[in-house]
């Protein structure tokens, strides 16, 4: 799991840099409707979902499988918004996307997963800067 977690960050890194401007990543919302449009390519396996409430909060993607026997995935993006020198930015990346995997325990996004009789899950914490990307992984 954790090379394809590699390969995902690495194919999503070369996407950034080879297709986005410095003009589109100010905000979140362009990263969350990246992330989106690239999962809602595996709409014949699993449905997709944004923003909605689970568990204590409301996490930024979610993907339920149609077979129970597959993980469910929920996903949660953060951005590091303030300069950050080149030799601070792995660190500040490796945080913020260990934030948002703890974020998604702390908030139990995968609460109505559950309810529906789930019991394997893939969380993915993502965090950007500009046209940098990590990826971090846990499964439940």
């Amino acid at each position: 799991m954790k090379q394809d977690i590699s390969k995902l960050q690495k194919n999503l890194q070369e996407l950034l840099l080879d297709t986005i401007s410095s003009f589109d990543y100010a905000h979140e919302n362009f990263y969350h409707a990246l992330i989106l449009g690239i999962c809602a390519i595996m709409n014949n396996q699993y449905h997709v979902e944004s923003n909605r409430e689970s568990g204590h909060g409301r996490y930024d993607i979610q993907l339920r499988p149609f077979n129970q026997k597959m993980p469910g995935i929920i996903i949660e993006l953060k951005v590091v918004k303030e300069d950050i020198p080149e030799a601070s930015l792995a660190p500040e990346l490796d945080a913020a996307a260990q934030d948002a995997l703890s974020q998604i325990d702390k908030k139990a996004y995968v609460a109505d997963m559950k309810k529906e009789g789930y019991t394997n899950f893939l969380k993915i914490g993502v965090s950007f800067y500009k046209k940098h990307i990590r990826i971090l992984s846990s499964t439940e």
